[in-house]
Formats: structure tokens, sequence, C-alpha cells
């Protein structure tokens, strides 16, 4: 029995060694604190400055071209996507060197694409980026001599969103060709 006694004693002893081990451990843990601030891009407004594209007029069935030069903002931290290029319609408003008569069905002869490039980006601060947007402007073939010598306004705008890293983003003196469906490779870069 003093056998037993001694085997729980000493079993004692070490489960309280144990437990004395585990509060001397927890006595000494700490806590520290940390700080992280975080920051936001810049992403300022692109200007866009738009100008006919094609020689010449347009006759009956025919599409002009209309180029777009772009400037990024200097501020930006960020590429600016173009995300979508389209027109408001065009009105008799719009239209001049013909008769206020012949106006409003003569607008309506005209219509302009709308644009939607899958990959297109301006490197931050690029200055004079020149977008051909191809066949613009379409003059319906069922034109009549009415519409014959006018001249007429086309109000673009270029909707942008911010890239972080795109893919040849084009820089200062840029050139691309847009359609409808997509965009030509840069031709400069």
């Amino acid at each position: 029995m003093k056998k037993k006694l001694k085997v729980i004693l000493a079993g004692s002893a070490a489960v309280a060694t144990i437990a004395v081990a585990g509060i001397s451990y927890a006595a000494y843990a700490r806590t520290s604190s940390a700080e992280a601030t975080g920051t936001s891009e810049k992403f300022r407004a692109v200007t866009v400055v738009g100008e006919w594209g094609s020689t010449g007029g347009l006759l009956p069935g025919e599409a002009g071209d209309v180029r777009v030069k772009l400037g990024v903002s200097a501020e930006n931290t960020v590429a600016a996507k173009v995300v979508k290029i389209f027109a408001q319609a065009i009105t008799a408003a719009d239209i001049t060197g013909i008769p206020t008569a012949n106006k409003e069905a003569c607008a309506g002869k005209l219509s302009t694409v709308v644009y939607q490039p899958a990959a297109l980006a301006i490197a931050p601060s690029a200055q004079n980026v020149v977008l051909t947007l191809k066949e613009a402007v379409k003059f319906d073939e069922s034109a009549t001599v009415d519409c014959e010598g006018m001249s007429f306004k086309t109000k673009w705008t270029v909707e942008f969103g911010p890239e972080r890293n795109p893919v040849n983003p084009l820089g200062n003196g840029g050139t691309a060709n847009v359609t409808a469906g997509s965009v030509a490779p840069p031709a400069g870069g």
C-alpha cells in the first residue's frame, strides 16, 4: 500500500508541476497594437476635344470618322480606361446651311455609333492621345437633295474609369482606331 501511495503522490506532484508551468506561461503573455494607414488613388477628369476626321463631306450611304483628342490630368495616379464613347442625337438645331424647313428631316438621316472598347486605356498624365472613331456618323442612303450642302454638329461623350494595370496603355501622342466592335492595335503608344 505504501507503494501505491508513493505512485499516487508522485502522479499528483507531476500534475501540480504542469499546472504551475501553465500558469507561469500565461503570466508572461503580452499584447501589442499596430496602425496602418491606407490611401485611395487619384482619378481626375480627362479632357476631350472632338473634330471631323474624314476629308470632305458625306454622300448618302456613306459614313464619316470623328477624332477625339484626350488629355489625362497629371494628378492621376492610375490610367484612364475608356468604357464607352457615344454621341447625343443629332437634331435640327445641330444643322446649318440648308433651309429651316428641311433641317428636321435631314437630322433624321444622320445617325451615330456607340463604341464600347474592350481594352483601351490612356496612361496617367498622357496628353494629345487621338482616338479615331471609325464610321462614327452615318448618312442614310435615302437622303434627298434637300440635305445637300448641310453642315452638322455632333456632341460626343467619353466615359472613363480608373484602371490600375492596363495592358499597353496609350501614352503621350498615342493613337488608336476605334470601331463599333473592337479597337485596332495602337498605332503609336
